[in-house]
C-alpha cells in the first residue's frame, strides 16, 4: 500500500509536469467489505500521506531518493514502452527534475476519504473543476459497485 500511494505521489506530480494540473487524480484503496476496517486503513494511509508530505517539504533525501528509484524503475521503462503505441502519441515526457519540483504542491493538494455506506463523504469533482480534485478513497463495496473515479 506504501509503494501504491508513493506511485499515485508521482502520477500527480507528473501530471502536474505535464500541465495538466486541473486534472483530476483518484486513487481507489479496496480492502475489505467490512467498516472497521476501512476506518482503520484511512487512518493508516492519512497518516503515511501526512508523513511522506512532510518529508518531501523538508527535502528528506531517503523519501525523495525512495521516490526517484520508483520513477526510474517503473515510471521510465512505462513511459518508452507506451510512447511507441497509439496511446503513447501525445504523451508529453517529463524528466525527474521536472517532477521532483512538483510532488510538494501535488501531494499537498491529496485528499483521503472513506467511502462506505455509513460514510457522508462524496467525491464531487464538479466542485474542484478550477483547481482538480486529488483523491484516494478507501473504501469496499461501494466503491466496486456504481461509484465513478476520474
Amino acid at each position: 500500500l506504501e509503494e501504491a500511494i508513493d506511485t499515485f505521489l508521482l502520477t500527480c506530480a507528473a501530471r502536474v509536469a505535464r500541465g495538466q494540473a486541473r486534472e483530476h487524480n483518484s486513487m481507489l484503496v479496496h480492502v475489505s467489505r467490512y467498516v472497521d476496517v476501512h476506518i482503520e486503513v484511512h487512518r493508516q494511509v492519512e497518516t503515511y500521506l501526512r508523513t511522506t508530505r512532510a518529508m518531501i517539504s523538508n527535502g528528506d533525501r531517503e523519501t525523495l531518493n525512495r521516490l526517484k528509484a520508483v520513477w526510474e524503475s517503473d515510471y521510465r521503462p512505462t513511459t518508452d514502452a507506451v510512447r511507441s503505441t497509439v496511446y503513447g502519441r501525445n504523451t508529453v515526457s517529463v524528466t525527474w527534475d521536472q517532477v521532483a519540483a512538483r510532488l510538494a504542491e501535488s501531494s499537498d493538494k491529496i485528499q483521503v476519504i472513506t467511502a462506505n455506506g455509513r460514510s457522508k463523504a462524496d467525491i464531487d469533482y464538479d466542485a474542484y473543476k478550477e483547481t482538480g480534485y486529488s483523491v484516494i478513497a478507501v473504501g469496499g463495496d461501494k466503491l466496486s459497485r456504481g461509484l465513478t473515479l476520474e
